[in-house]
């Protein structure tokens, strides 16, 4: 679809396109059929490409940034190491390979949006496991704000967290709750918030549903800015009520960039 050169510059000048940046109209066409086409990693290359060329140029930069979101990184990602490569593990479901976590992404996703409303923080009670990573994403991907629940903290640090990030819904498994013993934090929470299952949901998925999800996978479906919340995390409270700490999405991709500069990671 061609740009719109009297829209207003990506990069917040306060100017239209056409007086801000006209001679990167066509670059920016081109990223934005590149990304049409779900071609994440090649538009994330070629607007670093511009940049090099074309250093502090805002709308290459807010272009940069909207690609860089969290979901469009993951999907980046596996379509520069394969989509079949494995990238997480737990003993309980076994190893997901980047393809299968993009599809359970979507799918979930398809059913969390009807169960909540964009910008909605959402919290996420679940343990360290291959579902919390997928629900992540899944959340992210239609522009919802996962708020990180640490089971640990007992259900009255639980509940002022809740109320803090002004959740209204929590994920959570029959599973898990079991096999932690969290039944006391469940009676809490439903006082309050509304608790949805993840088997409930995971039961309610069709075939057509799946069909889709593979479809789907690893694209944004929800519009999310970089400075908008990405994640909501929480402090322990040891020192009162728990804190909670809201990420942008800006803010995840640079601990991400940091970190992976004194790391060498693998794909």
């Amino acid at each position: 679809m061609p740009i719109d050169s009297y829209a207003p510059c990506p990069g917040g000048t306060g100017k239209k396109i056409k007086f801000c940046c006209p001679d990167l109209i066509g670059d920016l066409e081109q990223l934005d059929r590149l990304v049409e086409g779900d071609q994440i990693s090649a538009a994330l290359d070629q607007v670093k490409r511009l940049e090099e060329k074309q250093p502090g140029r805002p709308c290459l930069l807010a272009t940069r940034t909207k690609l860089e979101l969290a979901t469009k990184q993951f999907a980046a990602a596996a379509e520069r190491y394969g989509k079949k490569r494995v990238i997480l593990e737990d003993p309980i479901t076994g190893s997901l390979p980047y393809k299968r976590v993009l599809i359970g992404a979507a799918v979930l996703a398809s059913k969390l949006k009807g169960l909540t409303e964009a910008k909605e923080a959402v919290g996420l009670l679940l343990p360290n496991a291959n579902g919390v990573v997928v629900t992540f994403f899944a959340l992210q991907s239609i522009a919802r704000v996962p708020a990180m629940l640490n089971y640990t903290a007992g259900p009255s640090a639980i509940v002022t967290a809740c109320r803090t990030a002004k959740v209204r819904t929590v994920l959570t498994s029959r599973a898990f709750v079991e096999k932690g013993r969290l039944e006391p934090l469940i009676e809490a929470l439903e006082k309050e918030f509304k608790i949805v299952w993840l088997e409930d949901v995971r039961a309610s998925v069709s075939t057509r549903d799946k069909l889709r999800g593979v479809l789907r996978a690893g694209r944004q479906r929800g519009k999310a800015q970089a400075d908008e919340p990405g994640a909501i995390l929480f402090t322990s409270g040891s020192e009162g009520v728990p804190m909670g700490v809201v990420l942008s999405h800006r803010n995840i991709q640079a601990n991400c960039a940091q970190t992976a500069a004194r790391i060498d990671f693998g794909p």
